[in-house]
């Protein structure tokens, strides 16, 4: 019995040894939004640059997208069940990438916009704007298909513990606070030197890359967890730079940057160094979304319960 086990567990092995090994030889990509044909549409391309490949072609407004942890999906907001004209109309839906199927996900009703995926791949934070003076962060459970309303505020996105969530209380005060919805409380983040916007933590959650506005300008800011201290990725001198996303390897920002009358996006070191020109369309591409084929391993490999009996009897 010992034999077989240990075999049935080479075997196993080797099995998920080609999947990893096939995984790791593909791109790492990079889902976005462009005004290429005037309206917002979403596009992917290898993290290198290459030829975009346009997601959805409906002609509806469709943006900021978000990759599922295995690649399978994009998450993203659209108007397409709206009126033409109603721009404060917008849901959430889904995108299976390989067939281009798309499933609407909330029925809120008003504007629910920015759509941040977990790491676990079943909760899905966005927020809503329903006709009145203030926004609203919601949490939605993708299994059951029930939101609820997690604090007043906009541009939640997930830490990297997968617990707490990055939100600004109000578009008018502009400061980034962290919310734990396991206890609620709140705390402050970013101090009042510039206004906080998209947040984006990094894989081991020390440090969170993030818009930042003052005097008209637009830069991207690290900012350290521990010290509160933030250094610019893209100085404000040097161009204006918006809607950072960080790699799941944590090597790496991607983060649209103004450049020769367009918006381009650019992926950089942690350091806002060796940058690599990803687009080159002369429109504006921008709200980056990573997706690693490298971290898609384990579970979503070989199935919850064949991984999960592969590790027990690993322990044996």
């Amino acid at each position: 019995m010992l034999r077989l086990a240990a075999n049935l567990t080479c075997l196993l092995g080797l099995i998920l040894l080609g999947s990893v090994q096939a995984i790791a030889a593909a791109r790492m990509q990079i889902a976005y939004t462009a005004d290429w044909d005037g309206d917002w549409q979403i596009y992917i391309v290898d993290a290198s640059g290459g030829e975009p490949r346009r997601l959805i072609t409906d002609g509806h407004r469709n943006g900021r997208p978000v990759f599922s942890p295995d690649g399978r999906y994009v998450y993203f907001d659209s108007d397409r069940d709206a009126p033409r004209d109603a721009w404060a109309e917008a849901e959430i839906y889904r995108l299976e990438v390989r067939s281009g199927a798309v499933r609407r996900l909330t029925f809120d009703g008003g504007r629910c916009v920015g759509p941040q995926m977990n790491r676990d791949g079943r909760r899905l934070l966005y927020w809503r704007h329903g006709g009145v003076a203030f926004w609203t962060v919601h949490m939605l459970d993708l299994k059951t298909g029930r939101s609820a309303q997690l604090a007043e505020g906009v541009k939640p996105s997930w830490h990297a513990d997968g617990a707490r969530v990055l939100f600004v209380p109000s578009p008018r005060s502009r400061r980034l606070h962290i919310l734990d919805p396991r206890t609620n409380s709140v705390d402050l983040i970013t101090a009042s030197r510039f206004a906080a916007g998209t947040a984006s933590s990094d894989p081991a959650g020390d440090r969170i890359v993030l818009d930042a506005t003052r005097n008209g300008g637009s830069a991207t800011h690290v900012v350290d967890m521990a010290a509160g201290s933030a250094e610019p990725l893209i100085p404000w001198d040097e161009a204006r730079s918006a809607t950072p996303d960080w790699s799941p390897n944590g090597d790496r920002i991607a983060v649209a940057i103004q450049a020769a009358g367009s918006v381009d996006l650019f992926t950089t070191d942690v350091r806002g160094r060796a940058r690599v020109r990803v687009t080159t369309h002369p429109t504006r591409e921008m709200w980056p979304s990573w997706h690693d084929p490298a971290r898609a391993v384990g579970e979503s490999a070989l199935g919850p319960a064949v991984w999960g009996w592969l590790r027990t009897v690993g322990r044996q």
